[in-house]
């Protein structure tokens, strides 16, 4: 055994100090990137910063006047009488059905226009599907009373 090992050892004696030797050279490469340097500058073609630039989206600038009474609400642009209260409003601008003051835990129905439906606010979240049949409800019935009356 101690015969076959000093056999190959002397044999491959060149390739052991070859590998010494590029092991020696990667540590001092390693050493040296470690090394502090000045940052470097980066070269940019100019032709490619039109590029970047075409990507940029403009931003579209939203007036108060396009926003719907809800959203001026919410954003905070009018006074509202409840404090810390927010509306939600729909994707259309809106006003969410049911309306709920966080602080409170109190929640309401609304008409389209956000006036609060009568005897709809409670204690967490509202039925506003039953109060918005009744609104309809309501407005049919006194629609049809008024074609009745002379």
């Amino acid at each position: 055994g101690q015969a076959f090992t000093t056999y190959m050892l002397f044999n491959q004696k060149e390739r052991l100090s070859t590998l010494e030797s590029h092991s020696v050279r990667l540590e001092e490469l390693g050493r040296r990137a470690s090394v502090m340097r000045s940052p470097m500058k980066m070269a940019l073609p100019m032709n490619s910063l039109p590029l970047l630039m075409d990507e940029a989206v403009p931003e579209k600038k939203i007036f108060p006047s396009e926003l719907t009474p809800c959203q001026q609400e919410a954003a905070g642009l009018v006074h509202v009488p409840l404090r810390s209260y927010k509306p939600s409003c729909d994707e259309n601008g809106d006003y969410e059905a049911q309306q709920c003051w966080q602080a409170a835990n109190k929640c309401w129905c609304v008409d389209k226009s956000g006036a609060m439906l009568r005897d709809s606010m409670v204690d967490g979240p509202a039925d506003c599907v039953q109060n918005t049949w009744a609104l309809t409800l309501y407005i049919y019935y006194d629609a049809w009373i008024k074609i009745q009356l002379p």
